[in-house]
């Protein structure tokens, strides 16, 4: 958390160094900032806590897992609708993670599976996962995604 706190404001000061004329931080916008942020980060947590405790995988398995599925999401849904799930379920692929390096590359869910293997989770682990996702985008204001969700993932 100090890492991410430590990386906005960097950001926030590099953001303004590169501004044309001198202009002041806004000390309420950085705290807007960095309030937004730890709230995602807390609400993402909760999601990996229930994938971790419920399928018995590591925080990685579950990581890797859920950004597979958010890939495929993603190349699948509206640019709107992406918009929305990527709020609810942040996947940090501004920072050029984990999520950033798959989309693109996972068009179906045969290249779900192929991540799922190269994280050493059993394929047959997507018909678990799916349902806590959709549970948690469900609960987290994505109640409208839900239906073409299942479509995309198989539900």
């Amino acid at each position: 958390m100090k890492k991410l706190i430590a990386s906005i404001s960097l950001c926030v000061l590099a953001q303004a160094s590169l501004a044309e004329e001198p202009k002041s931080l806004n000390l309420k916008s950085l705290t807007d900032a960095v309030s937004s942020t730890q709230e995602s980060t807390e609400q993402a947590s909760g999601l990996m806590s229930s994938l971790t405790e419920q399928l018995g995988i590591s925080p990685a398995q579950a990581a890797g897992g859920t950004s597979a599925l958010m890939a495929l999401a993603s190349s699948t849904l509206s640019d709107d609708n992406s918009a929305l799930l990527k709020d609810i379920i942040p996947t940090g692929d501004s920072s050029g993670g984990l999520a950033s390096s798959l989309m693109g590359s996972i068009s179906s869910m045969d290249g779900v599976t192929s991540a799922f293997s190269a994280l050493g989770l059993d394929p047959a682990l997507v018909s678990q996962f799916t349902p806590i996702l959709m549970s948690y985008i469900g609960s987290n204001g994505g109640g409208e995604l839900l239906g073409q969700l299942g479509s995309i993932w198989g539900n």
